[in-house]
């Protein structure tokens, strides 16, 4: 046997006719070199799958796996010492030993079951690989084919079967059926207990072999007939690792207890007592007793039959000792042991045990199944099938096959979480209606929107909204800005006042009038009549008493802003911020024992929360120094109170819509 083109070993088998289902003919360029071609003229499956659009490759592009180094151990392992006579079971053996677990290890079967039927329990469906960018006339051309994958599966049928396989044997083989125009025609699943593999001595696979135990019939198929998928094996990758192959001491334990079990019923129990025969017994006449005992006192025509001895013959009984062995323990640590193997939550078998009960319920559980479990096993066969078949024999680039999953939540969990995605802009009310399988509105629906509370804001007005938001957000600023530069300028003429002119004193006043040509009044005299000239001249007010009241009463006044620097300073708002999340509606100023006349001018009044008190403060303390106070008022839910102080009473005035709010 060629070390380059030897048969695997491990599988038996010979040659036999077979005629190649690939429709080729062969066509030699310059160069010498071969390239298969269809009889449409395109690149058929050759070597390693490619879209068919491609230009013919060179060799140097196709030869590629001729450049490998490395060497492989599945090849060393059963190929190259020809050690096939020594392994203790044949491939086929290994399979059917597989097979007898599968049917004989309830735990096993139920694994292998709930893995597959999740797999396909959405259906299968086509997706585009960009959105909106798929040509139609290609999803057309895949959901023909997939629709009549065979004469004897459907599309589910086929996928299960190769989920199934893959988690009994390790591996799933289908060969490609290709039709008159070189395109695949049918996939067709094959019986994995028959196929074989054939490998060079770097890993390579050169062909495949399909032998049947009874009959002996051999068929070889090319690479490119065939799709392998398999479970690498940690040591050498070639080789296809069934699961079950980590099981092999639960599940043989759980064979041999329920096999002891049906002898138990069929023999009966071990006996409680022992049998000592008289003194001039020898080894023949406990022969013929234990043959006499079998007869008349086992089995379930025997039963409660009591025993009789002769020949002084006696019973004694066995003390009661440690159990042997805890078989019903010891089953349900086996199932762990298998749950563990395969990555299947007990619940997603239909078993609910009041201790294992998840946080989630069995949502979270099958969310573990599915992204532990079933996931990986999904991409493993639907990318090398998408490789193979739709981008490598079709084509067809911008659609996928993928399968979902079956929703099991309630309905009204499920209207809740749709709900929420919509609300928050994630999908549109068509994508949620073609997720649950029902046909999208026809002329709306796909405009994706955010509903914060009683507002609707569609997403294409995002931008607007933004810019919008950014120049409201400049104009507070700048409003912030000249409000604290106002507070500013009022408290440094509040720190530094204009100096007020004394008042004037009789004597002044006398001269004042002196000056202006007025004699001054004498006592006791009659107050002369003025003239008509001095009618005529305008009498000039005496504005010096008026002006002190002005000057004093600006000093007061000044002292009004001394808190306005609040409505700009980011720790007074966020300690409104922090009022309003605990429901406070109102304010009350309570001042200090050392009041200034601003905070005395507060005292008592009462705003609703972000309004301004008298001196245009917000909240207590306004200034350094202050010892002044505000009173929390939380109003109930409902009510429509509004405490409100206009800015212009300086007096402290307020006017209040609840009169009940002075009274706290």
């Amino acid at each position: 046997m060629s070390r380059n083109k030897s048969r695997h070993t491990r599988y038996s088998g010979s040659g036999a006719n077979n005629k190649p289902r690939l429709v080729t003919q062969e066509v030699t360029q310059d160069n010498n070199e071969h390239i298969f071609i269809n009889q449409r003229g395109n690149l058929a499956l050759v070597g390693e799958a490619r879209p068919r659009k491609t230009p013919a490759p060179t060799t140097s592009q196709t030869n590629l796996r001729s450049k490998v180094q490395s060497l492989s151990l599945d090849w060393d392992d059963n190929e190259a010492l020809q050690i096939q006579a020594q392994r203790p079971l044949t491939e086929a053996e290994r399979k059917e030993t597989l097979y007898s677990v599968y049917v004989g290890n309830t735990w096993v079967s139920a694994c292998v079951d709930v893995i597959s039927k999740r797999f396909t329990s959405g259906g299968w469906h086509l997706e585009e690989v960009e959105e909106g960018k798929g040509q139609e006339a290609n999803k057309d051309k895949l959901k023909q084919f997939f629709l009549d994958i065979n004469d004897d599966e459907d599309f589910l049928q086929y996928l299960r079967g190769i989920a199934d396989d893959l988690d009994i044997y390790g591996e799933s083989y289908t060969e490609i059926i290709l039709g008159s125009d070189g395109l695949p025609a049918q996939l067709v699943s094959i019986d994995c207990v028959t196929m074989t593999y054939e490998l060079d001595l770097h890993g390579n696979i050169t062909g495949y072999t399909q032998t049947l135990v009874k009959s002996n019939r051999t068929i070889k198929f090319k690479p490119e007939q065939i799709i392998r998928w398999w479970f690498p094996s940690k040591r050498a990758r070639k080789v296809a690792f069934s699961p079950i192959e980590k099981m092999v001491n639960p599940t043989y334990a759980d064979k041999s207890m329920v096999d002891w079990v049906h002898m138990f019923f069929k023999k009966g129990t071990r006996p409680s007592s022992w049998i000592k025969l008289g003194d001039d017994s020898d080894v023949d006449d406990a022969r013929q007793y234990l043959k006499f005992y079998k007869e008349n006192y086992t089995g379930a025509q025997n039963a409660h039959t009591p025993q009789i001895t002769y020949g002084g013959a006696t019973i004694n009984e066995y003390g009661k000792g440690s159990i042997d062995v805890d078989f019903s323990g010891g089953r349900l640590f086996t199932r762990e042991e298998v749950l563990a193997g395969y990555g299947v939550p007990l619940r997603c078998l239909g078993i609910a045990e009041a201790g294992r009960l998840s946080n989630g319920g069995g949502e979270d559980d099958d969310k573990a199944l599915r992204n532990n479990t079933v996931d990986p096993m999904k991409q493993l066969i639907l990318e090398k099938f998408n490789r193979r078949i739709v981008v490598g024999a079709f084509g067809i680039t911008d659609w996928i096959v993928t399968t979902k999953y079956a929703d099991y939540r309630s309905d009204s969990e499920i209207s809740k979480v749709q709900q929420t995605r919509i609300f928050s802009g994630i999908s549109t009310p068509n994508q949620e209606r073609v997720d649950s399988g029902k046909a999208p509105y026809p002329e709306t629906g796909d405009t994706p929107v955010i509903v914060a509370g009683r507002e609707i804001i569609p997403l294409d007005r995002l931008d607007d909204l933004t810019d919008e938001q950014r120049q409201a957000a400049q104009i507070q600023i700048d409003t912030s800005k000249a409000a604290l530069d106002l507070a500013q300028t009022q408290a440094d003429k509040a720190k530094h006042p204009d100096p007020v002119p004394p008042a004037l004193s009789n004597g002044q006043q006398q001269n004042n009038q002196q000056n202006n040509g007025k004699p001054a009044p004498v006592p006791g005299a009659s107050i002369p009549k003025e003239t008509p000239q001095e009618e005529s001249k305008p009498v000039e007010p005496d504005t010096s008493q008026e002006q002190q009241k002005e000057s004093v009463s600006f000093t007061k006044q000044q002292q009004f802003g001394i808190g306005a620097w609040q409505q700009a300073d980011p720790i007074t708002q966020q300690k409104l911020a922090d009022m309003r999340e605990r429901r406070v509606k109102a304010l009350k100023w309570k001042p200090g024992k050392n009041a200034c006349y601003a905070c005395t001018m507060n005292s008592g009044t009462t705003v609703s929360l972000g309004e301004s008190f008298p001196s245009g403060a917000l909240i207590a303390p306004c200034h350094d120094g202050c010892e002044c106070e505000v009173e929390e008022i939380f109003l109930e839910e409902g009510s429509n109170q509004d405490f409100f102080v206009r800015a212009a009473d300086n007096g402290g005035n307020q006017s209040q819509s609840n009169s009940s709010a002075n009274k706290n």
